[in-house]
């Protein structure tokens, strides 16, 4: 399990990506993810990359 947390003005624009790759989450400041045995190594790798370009 792995989780951070996001500044206050990063949010938006990682809610905004988030919506365009469908990848759903709840909207807070903070993410957690839990790999299961059938998550794919590709929908892991868009979930890391997404935050990653959202705070440049």
């Amino acid at each position: 399990m792995v989780r951070f947390r996001l500044q206050e003005e990063d949010c938006e624009r990682l809610w905004e990506l988030r919506r365009q790759r469908r990848i759903w989450t709840t909207e807070r400041n903070s993410l957690r993810i839990s790999a299961h045995i059938h998550t794919r190594s590709e929908d892991l790798e868009l979930f890391f990359q997404t935050p990653a370009q959202a705070v440049g």
